[in-house]
């Protein structure tokens, strides 16, 4: 049975960095099915820079599942100043009806 998720992007532009995505307002999917999401991390400063990308599905307001992209085994990312990289990889919720944010950190 399809159900929908809404990708909630906030963009991330302090000093630290920006990330932003390719996923559309509203997604249709079966739970447990793959969301493939290709992501793209900035970084606006000098120095090269670490970033994490915590993620968190979220239903009335409630955090309701939570992780930490991961590609390869690696879960940081390296980015020097003034450069961007681009991160694609899978999510697999069992979640249904709720908001996906994914965190510069």
């Amino acid at each position: 049975m399809n159900q929908q998720i809404w990708p909630s992007q906030l963009t991330v532009s302090l000093i630290r960095g920006s990330v932003s995505w390719n996923l559309p307002e509203s997604i249709l999917y079966t739970p447990g099915d793959t969301i493939a999401i290709t992501l793209t991390i900035t970084n606006p400063t000098e120095e090269r820079r670490i970033y994490g990308l915590p993620w968190a599905l979220i239903r009335s307001g409630v955090i309701v599942s939570v992780g930490l992209v991961t590609v390869d085994d690696i879960s940081s990312w390296w980015i020097d100043g003034g450069e961007s990289e681009e991160i694609s990889f899978e999510l697999s919720p069992e979640i249904t009806d709720a908001y996906l944010n994914i965190s510069l950190l």
